[in-house]
């Protein structure tokens, strides 16, 4: 039988602009609305999301689809809400029969706790008046920009954008809750591509994630970026490859974020410590020292900026409909906690507010926005130096 039910419903408001060789190539403004139908068939002990044992690629997907607009008494919006419901109960049995068989003839897992743990209820509701951006201006700038990189023979292709994605996120389930949520995502950017003579790939850019216009970089200091990307394409164009190397060297801004999102994120998923595909690094660590004393690491989704920045990793609520909240992963140098979803492990029986999806896929445990934060620091240009002596 199914046992739970959650609904997503998204009324989406999209802006693409898109320039190229000095030109728009794109300009379009769409109004979506989709549904997204998650069924639980069997129990929160086994259900029809578990992942297969011999299947890491097998995991249930919940019924998604685009939905005709929401307005009371559309009988339109009834019916397909209906069939989607309907839908998303007869894969779900489905996929609970596959899990069935799989967990008779498959050995025990590992990690034997329960598939789902039911979210507490919440009900909420917040509107956000929607963000408007003058795109005659930015058109122009970036047409201006695109213009800079044309006639340049080590760029050989480029790509300008500008895309806004704003609405309202709708979320029920048969627990209870409501929730009514905005949210938004604008994202001005370039990159180029160009090749050296021996054949590697070479590209630069930037990206700017903003919440409103003044946000936004002027046009003096995008243009500044784009010639500065330009002159490290050239340059790049004409250096010799580099020897393989083994040597000390300090990570900053973005290859440190990428590098602890990989290293440390994933491997402090609460899902993945229970698949028996998936390396558990750190599964059995928790209370032991994993990185230097002098660190800690603290993902906080509840950051909408930081000292002035707009953050992308900020939501109130996940997407299992929990309530957001700061989770220290490692303190001290000691792993505390793992980032976790509706789907428990040994040691950590609830969410924690982490269980988020991209649309289409269910829910998983995923990090928000991440602090590493060091109890001892010293100015860049001593690191510099520090480095050098070492």
């Amino acid at each position: 039988p199914i046992y739970y039910l959650s609904y997503t419903y998204k009324e989406t408001d999209s802006q693409q602009l898109e320039v190229a060789e000095g030109g728009v190539v794109q300009e379009q403004q769409r109004q979506t609305n989709t549904l997204q139908v998650m069924a639980r068939a069997g129990s929160p002990k086994m259900d029809n999301t578990r992942t297969l044992k011999l299947d890491a690629d097998n995991f249930y997907v919940p019924f998604y689809m685009m939905m005709p607009a929401w307005s009371e008494g559309d009988g339109a919006f009834k019916t397909a809400l209906w069939r989607a419901t309907q839908t998303a109960a007869e894969r779900a049995q489905e996929d609970f029969s596959r899990v069935q068989i799989d967990s008779i003839t498959s050995s025990k897992r590992a990690d034997d706790s329960a598939d789902f743990v039911f979210p507490p209820k919440s009900l909420y509701c917040r509107e956000e008046a929607p963000v408007s951006f003058d795109r005659e201006r930015i058109k122009k700038m970036l047409v201006k920009a695109s213009a800079r990189v044309q006639g340049k023979p080590f760029v050989l292709y480029s790509t300008f954008v500008f895309s806004v994605k704003q609405g309202s996120r709708y979320f029920v389930d048969s627990v209870g809750s409501r929730l009514k949520t905005p949210f938004v995502y604008v994202r001005l950017g370039y990159q180029l591509y160009g090749r050296t003579a021996d054949g590697l790939d070479l590209t630069r850019g930037e990206f700017y994630d903003v919440l409103k216009e003044s946000e936004l970089p002027s046009e003096d200091a995008f243009l500044a970026a784009v010639e500065k990307s330009i002159q490290e394409m050239q340059v790049l164009s004409q250096a010799p490859e580099a020897e393989p190397m083994t040597a000390p060297a300090i990570l900053k801004n973005r290859a440190m974020a990428v590098f602890v999102h990989e290293v440390l994120g994933h491997r402090v998923e609460g899902h993945r410590q229970k698949d028996d595909s998936f390396g558990k690094t750190f599964t059995d660590k928790v209370g032991q020292p994993v990185v230097s004393p002098i660190l800690t690491i603290v993902d906080d989704p509840t950051l909408a900026y930081f000292d002035g920045t707009p953050l992308r990793g900020f939501y109130e609520y996940d997407d299992e409909g929990v309530k957001s909240r700061p989770v220290t992963i490692v303190q001290d140098g000691v792993l505390k906690n793992f980032l976790m979803s509706s789907s428990p492990i040994h040691g950590f029986g609830s969410s924690n507010g982490h269980g988020r999806s991209q649309e289409g896929r269910r829910s998983v445990a995923r990090m928000g926005n991440t602090r590493v934060m060091a109890s001892q620091t010293v100015p860049y240009e001593k690191l510099e130096e520090m480095l050098l002596a070492e």
